[in-house]
């Protein structure tokens, strides 16, 4: 969402998905293991399938720098982490789909109504249910 909304180029070549817009090879192959070998984060697998991130002794640093890397953008990511935060995951989920579709819509030059972004987040993103 970030990449979108502040026209941030984070060298990822993202795919439309049911997980939303994403470039796993990018993620596991450049982004996942230069954050463990630089101490910032690691990622595991879980029960379930799903992951879960461990903050490593240099966490703090990677906030700094990113902090400084986004400068004036850095209270709209803030706000909208903030709004995020209230969310529990099926939520989160949700928002994030809705506006993967709006913006896939507009990135496909179109206009998007309701109806429009409604049928894009359910039979392109596959996330929405009726």
């Amino acid at each position: 969402m970030m990449e979108a909304m502040l026209d941030l180029d984070l060298g990822r070549n993202p795919i439309k998905d049911a997980a939303g817009p994403n470039d796993y090879p990018h993620l596991r192959n450049k982004v996942e293991p230069r954050a463990k070998k630089s101490g910032y984060f690691d990622f595991k697998q879980v029960d379930g399938g799903a992951y879960r991130m461990t903050k490593l002794p240099n966490f703090d640093e990677i906030i700094a720098k990113t902090r400084d890397y986004l400068g004036d953008k850095m209270p709209e990511v803030d706000q909208l982490l903030e709004l995020m935060l209230t969310m529990d995951t099926q939520q989160a989920e949700l928002f994030c789909t809705v506006f993967a579709a709006w913006n896939n819509l507009l990135l496909e030059g179109q206009q998007p109504s309701d109806e429009a972004i409604v049928f894009e987040a359910r039979e392109d993103c596959g996330i929405l249910t009726s």
